[in-house]
């Protein structure tokens, strides 16, 4: 069996971590939304942003759920 490398972040520090990372995008997203004037093209990024979203949210509950078996498995 191969040794597992523990990154040390719990899994709230980690949700902190990708949230920091998802509002920089939302940022950088709306800017461009202020600044098309294709409307189209905005609503096309507006719903980028909400599947970025879902996506992250589904990844981090994978990942608790994955970590929660992990501890379960340790312990």
């Amino acid at each position: 069996m191969n040794e597992i490398d523990v990154v040390d972040l719990n899994n709230k520090q980690y949700r902190k971590l990708i949230k920091v990372q998802r509002d920089a995008y939302k940022k950088i997203l709306s800017f461009c939304i202020n600044n098309i004037k294709d409307i189209e093209k905005a609503k096309k990024i507006e719903k980028y942003i909400e599947s970025m979203d879902k996506a992250i949210t589904n990844e981090l509950e994978n990942i608790r759920v994955d970590n929660e078996k992990y501890m379960n498995i340790k312990m």
